[in-house]
């Protein structure tokens, strides 16, 4: 038997059954490239956006300075810079997670 290589996925594969195909590119249409911990995180980055969005401008409507009335847009952007901060922090490691299940996938197996 010889080894072929994949159009999809460039990886090698023995020829064993042809109307099937790679077995490789066969394996990640099956199990749908799903990273479980990645989505965790990305939902939990637009969450974090969203409360603290909202959180934001209650935190600012809140808060008086000297016993005054008005907004406090000062508050409100330094709530809204730290909420912003944390998401992208999360979104950064929902990325890095999915870069690192892309690598395993496509790892070729012997």
């Amino acid at each position: 038997m010889s080894k072929i290589r994949c159009e999809k996925c460039g990886r090698m594969y023995y020829l064993i059954n042809p109307e099937k195909g790679c077995p490789f590119c066969a394996e990640t249409e099956v199990s749908g490239d799903k990273n479980l911990v990645a989505n965790t995180l990305k939902i939990l980055g637009w969450s974090i956006l969203v409360v603290g969005f909202v959180g934001g401008i209650i935190l600012g409507q809140n808060i008086y300075e000297y016993g005054g009335n008005d907004f406090n847009y000062v508050a409100m952007l330094i709530s809204w810079l730290s909420c912003g901060v944390s998401a992208v922090f999360f979104f950064a490691l929902a990325e890095i997670i999915q870069i690192l299940h892309d690598i395993r996938n496509n790892f070729p197996r012997n």
